[in-house]
């Protein structure tokens, strides 16, 4: 509370106080590091979470991932969640956070395996389908795609903005532009301020306009070819 009303240097004070108390309590020491990051200093805070060995804490190792990847450094974000991840390879915040990380990394294999992995383990969380439906259309895998984000769709029971939105992104990356228009419309009636789908419209209406000319020209182009047909005279002998 202190901190969040800016008295960081009291808040550092408390809970320093505390950390002696119990100087291997993760959520203290997060907390400790959360103080000087609010502070403004990243580096102190990496280093406190240095100090509790976040290779050996799945709670510390998350925080100065994010650190990390605030400090723009994606890589040493990853390095660190992966030394947790090795001696805690069924901590489901570890695998979602590494999951993530891995993703904006556009390493999308590791990343499918991660969140194929917390579908099995956890069925019914909306956001691991979703997720996993992203990397398997990172990967071209549109059937997988689709099927991963049908369960979620059936999961939210309609009332997810975002995983309609994927939906109709799907269908618009495939060519079925009404089809895309329809879901797309479906996730802006529940967000209608999302730039994103707003913008996958305009490019599925686009789309479909440009197709309809296409059918349109080749309807002109067979009529043409049927009224210049011509047909060898028969010949009786």
């Amino acid at each position: 509370m202190l901190s969040w009303e800016g008295y960081y240097e009291k808040a550092i004070e408390l809970t320093e106080n505390e950390l002696g108390i119990d100087s291997s309590n993760s959520s203290i020491i997060v907390l400790l590091s959360d103080c000087h990051k609010d502070n403004g200093n990243l580096d102190k805070a990496i280093e406190i979470l240095n100090n509790g060995l976040p290779a050996d804490n799945p709670e510390i190792a998350i925080a100065s991932a994010i650190i990390h990847k605030e400090k723009d450094d994606l890589d040493k974000a990853i390095s660190v969640i992966h030394s947790a991840y090795m001696n805690f390879p069924n901590n489901e915040l570890l695998m979602f956070n590494y999951s993530v990380l891995l993703e904006q990394k556009n390493r999308f294999k590791e990343a499918l395996f991660l969140f194929n992995a917390l579908t099995i383990k956890y069925p019914k969380n909306i956001r691991y389908w979703g997720n996993l439906s992203n990397n398997c259309l990172n990967l071209d895998l549109y059937d997988n795609a689709m099927d991963a984000c049908k369960k979620a769709e059936e999961l939210a029971q309609g009332e997810s903005a975002w995983i309609q939105n994927n939906i109709g992104n799907l269908m618009n990356n495939k060519g079925f532009y009404t089809e895309a228009m329809q879901w797309l419309n479906k996730g802006l009636a529940l967000e209608p301020t999302s730039q994103y789908a707003h913008n996958k419209l305009a490019t599925a209406i686009k789309s479909k306009e440009d197709e309809r000319e296409e059918f349109n020209k080749y309807c002109k182009e067979g009529r043409k070819l049927i009224r210049d047909f011509s047909i060898e005279p028969y010949d009786k002998t």
